[in-house]
């Protein structure tokens, strides 16, 4: 889906250039030579890492 505002259409950037797709998190992950599950994972990590008060729930979580 758009990654960044949910609305399910995995490549839809609105033509708003920060809008994050599945390709981006694809694109990540051919760069640094990882999975996109590790770069999702990162993410998720380091976010948490800078805002103690994100709870990962792992809800709503649909597989591609």
């Amino acid at each position: 889906m758009c990654l960044s505002c949910g609305c399910g259409d995995v490549d839809n950037d609105h033509e708003q250039y920060a809008a994050i797709t599945i390709q981006d998190i694809f694109d990540a992950a051919n760069a640094h030579h990882i999975g996109a599950d590790d770069v999702v994972n990162n993410i998720e990590n380091t976010y948490g890492s800078y805002c103690p008060d994100f709870e990962d729930t792992d809800e709503d979580v649909e597989t591609y």
